[in-house]
C-alpha cells in the first residue's frame, strides 16, 4: 500500500508516470516473495514436516525417563497442522517386566507427553527390542 501512495506521489509530483509503473513492479515483487514463502511452509505441512530437533529431543528424553525403559531407539514425528504433531516413539523395555507393566509404562509415557507437550495430538510407543 505505502509502495503504490508514494508511486503515485511522485508520478503527481513530477508529472512523469514512470514512478507509477515503477511502484507497480515493486508491488509485485513483494506480492512474488510472499507467494514464495508460502508456497515453501505450505509445502512443508502438506508432505509432512517433522518436529524442531529440540521437541525430538525433549519426547526422547521425556520417554526414556521412565522407569522400566532401557532405551528409546527412534522418535518420529511429523505436523499435520502448525499445531498438531503425531509422533512415533520406539523404545526398549526391561526384558524382566511383565506385558502388563509395559502397557503401564506407555500409559505413564503417553500422559506424561499429553501434559509436557500440548502440540503432540497424538502419540504412539512401539516396544522394540535391542
Amino acid at each position: 500500500m505505502a509502495i503504490a501512495a508514494v508511486g503515485i506521489a511522485l508520478s503527481q509530483w513530477t508529472h512523469n508516470p514512470v514512478w507509477d509503473g515503477v511502484a507497480s513492479v515493486l508491488m509485485g515483487l513483494v506480492l512474488a516473495a510472499v507467494a514464495i514463502l508460502l508456497c515453501i511452509e505450505a509445502k512443508g505441512l502438506l508432505i509432512g514436516e517433522s518436529a524442531d530437533v529440540d521437541m525430538v529431543e525433549a519426547l526422547r528424553l521425556s520417554a526414556a525417563s521412565h522407569a522400566g525403559v532401557t532405551k528409546v531407539h527412534e522418535v518420529l514425528t511429523v505436523h499435520h497442522a502448525p499445531d498438531q504433531i503425531v509422533s512415533v516413539i520406539s523404545a526398549d523395555f526391561d526384558d524382566d517386566i511383565s506385558a502388563a507393566d509395559v502397557e503401564r509404562i506407555i500409559r505413564d509415557i503417553e500422559a506424561k507427553v499429553a501434559k509436557e507437550f500440548p502440540v503432540v495430538t497424538r502419540l504412539y510407543v512401539r516396544p522394540m527390542s535391542a
